[in-house]
């Protein structure tokens, strides 16, 4: 069964599924799309839009197979603008599917969980699920490798890795028949995918353990070593994971360069970890200190490029000075450092205030 993507143009999933197996029917599937529109063209607010459709459903009276095709037509509309509630209407199918006791189409059960992924409109508890509906389809080596595509997909469409990704994985991979060198690969794609995403440290502490044992492929090392997880902790767990398979050696000897250069990536990881979110406001956070085992490893090579290390940027968008820890410990290393400007020097009369450096109007160079 062909899906279309949301927006180019308008899933008609539903309307296509009725023309091929209950063509009687097809003016009340295309009846409900259409009821969709105007409910959207009238601006219903979206608490209200899938109890609307719901009733339109009722009101149609179509037959409890229409009930998945229908519900999925309108989550797949709804992906793009609203994944949350696109996720909602997933959750429907999905649930008319068990409540009925209605066959699966694998082709479907397949395509349209990948689509949903990638539209960041999956719910998590879905991937649950979904493993276990793919195990009910299809051999255990062919179920696996549609799971690790669709959590590629999930990780890449924006979603929070789950926290028990890798006892996930595990439990797919065993029924296959694989071994943690098979994990180690499927996970390793997994996390790749992942780059900038959410990724709790429970993920990265179960992959720093298997990892020790297994390593995944070689070619996702740039991308394990861009990762950059999304997260409120201080980025230590990661660090640990990279030292795990040696990607700090290759930081450190050049066999892997981040994109932007050393410096760049320096800069990055303290804008993404020098503050945390604590209740409703931003405090600070030190540095780990597997950054600063790292950093006399690196920092020949930021020295060599003549790079400064950037620690003006902030994630949540706060000025706030510089981690002062860290930007001792890169001028010991003999490197150029841009913090923000203190307050103090900020404050003096114009006539003692010092000269900037060019192309440092955000800070000072050190």
């Amino acid at each position: 069964m062909p899906h279309t993507l949301p927006g180019s143009p308008p899933s008609t999933l539903h309307a296509d599924w009725t023309s091929a197996h209950d063509p009687a029917r097809l003016p009340q599937a295309r009846e409900l799309t259409d009821a969709y529109e105007r409910l959207t063209l009238r601006g219903t607010r979206a608490a209200r839009l899938l109890a609307h459709v719901g009733e339109t459903i009722d009101a149609l009276e179509l037959p409890v197979e229409h009930l998945p095709w229908a519900w999925d037509t309108i989550g797949q509309r709804l992906a793009r603008g609203n994944p949350r509630l696109a996720g909602t209407a997933y959750s429907r199918a999905r649930g008319a599917e068990t409540e009925h006791g209605l066959p699966l189409d694998p082709d479907h059960t397949v395509d349209n969980a990948l689509l949903f992924a990638r539209h960041r409109a999956l719910p998590a508890k879905e991937l649950t699920a979904q493993r276990r509906r793919l195990t009910s389809l299809f051999e255990p080596a062919d179920a696996h490798r549609e799971f690790v595509l669709l959590l590629e997909d999930y990780a890449r469409g924006g979603a929070a890795l789950p926290a028990a990704l890798v006892s996930q994985l595990r439990t797919s991979g065993r029924r296959a028949g694989l071994g943690d060198g098979e994990r180690a690969r499927d996970l390793g794609r997994v996390l790749a995918a992942a780059r900038g995403r959410g990724i709790p440290d429970r993920v990265l502490d179960d992959a720093d353990e298997l990892f020790a044992t297994a390593a995944p492929e070689d070619t996702v090392r740039q991308h394990l070593a861009g990762l950059f997880p999304d997260s409120i902790t201080d980025g230590g767990a990661w660090l640990r994971v990279l030292a795990t398979l040696g990607i700090d050696d290759d930081l450190a000897t050049g066999r892997i360069v981040p994109e932007g250069g050393l410096a760049a990536w320096l800069s990055e990881y303290h804008r993404m970890y020098g503050d945390r979110w604590v209740g409703e406001g931003v405090c600070r956070q030190p540095m780990p200190g597997e950054l600063y085992t790292l950093l006399p490893r690196i920092a020949p090579r930021i020295r060599a490029s003549g790079a400064t290390v950037d620690l003006t940027g902030r994630r949540y968008n706060v000025r706030e000075r510089s981690d002062s820890s860290l930007a001792s410990a890169c001028r010991r290393e003999g490197l150029t450092v841009r913090v923000v400007a203190s307050r103090r020097r900020a404050s003096r009369p114009a006539e003692q205030a010092p000269q900037a450096p060019v192309g440092a109007d955000t800070g000072e160079v050190s």
